[in-house]
């Protein structure tokens, strides 16, 4: 099913990131050299469906409700620990990343939805998504369409069925379904090792020391963002280290 050796990544996506007067850039989207069916992965979505109902996304509020909606597969933050021995092809294609797998989901946008531009603060640990972070989010397109536009600070993607797709989601994206049928993909959230790390671009010392700046800074300013906007409103602050925390800041 995996292709795990041919179909080299595209260029990748760059944006442009200036600290003091130096201009690096960090990676915004890259095609990784993989491949998978997309047939049988699609053939195990009813089994899915019977199995779990959509769940309306968290952050709907992007999108009209019920048009953006999701299928966890595994979450290792109390939910499943493995995907479904029912699933076998979704399970395979999660299995054959070598590294920790945090959550893999079903993500559905219906025909006609779109999602508005937005960025993620999602976080796992108190960590946000994106390469120089060390953590990433691939999407996996099992059921699409041409008229499916991904926006990505201001560029278009083409996300087509079996490829697998790193993208910065901290970056502001939006998606439009303009096509007749739902768009369906699977989305993984992983850590990133050194297997993962040899798929992507070499980075620069200026890249890695703007990543160790983000791994060791970003997750004291959101502790402290949430437990001011908690105790603004009369909540207990809680630790975001302590779990995923999915929420727009």
């Amino acid at each position: 099913m995996a292709d795990l050796t041919g179909n080299p990544g595209a260029p990748a996506l760059l944006t442009a990131i200036r600290q003091g007067t130096r201009l690096f850039f960090v990676v915004s989207a890259y095609k990784l050299p993989l491949w998978f069916d997309p047939a049988p992965l699609a053939s195990e979505i009813p089994v899915a469906e019977s199995r779990s109902d959509w769940i309306a996304h968290w952050a709907d509020r992007s999108a009209v409700p019920g048009t953006w909606a999701s299928i966890p597969l595994l979450n290792l933050n109390g939910g499943s620990q493995s995907v479904d021995a029912g699933l076998p092809h979704l399970r395979s294609v999660v299995e054959s990343f070598q590294t920790r797998v945090l959550r893999a989901r079903l993500m559905k946008l219906t025909a006609g939805a779109t999602i508005g531009e937005h960025r993620d603060y999602a976080y796992f640990g108190g960590q946000r998504w994106s390469f120089e972070r060390g953590r990433i989010r691939v999407h996996i397109p099992i059921v699409s369409n041409p008229g499916v536009i991904w926006i990505l600070d201001g560029n278009r993607i083409e996300l087509k069925a079996g490829e697998a797709w790193y993208v910065n989601v901290c970056l502001p994206h939006s998606v439009q379904n303009r096509g007749n049928t739902d768009r369906i993909h699977l989305v993984l959230e992983l850590e990133v090792n050194d297997w993962l790390r040899k798929m992507f671009p070499p980075q620069g010392w200026h890249e890695r020391l703007w990543g160790a700046t983000l791994r060791q800074v970003e997750p004291r300013i959101w502790r402290l963002a949430r437990s001011l906007l908690r105790r603004g409103n009369g909540v207990p602050a809680r630790d975001p280290t302590s779990g995923d925390s999915s929420a727009i800041l």
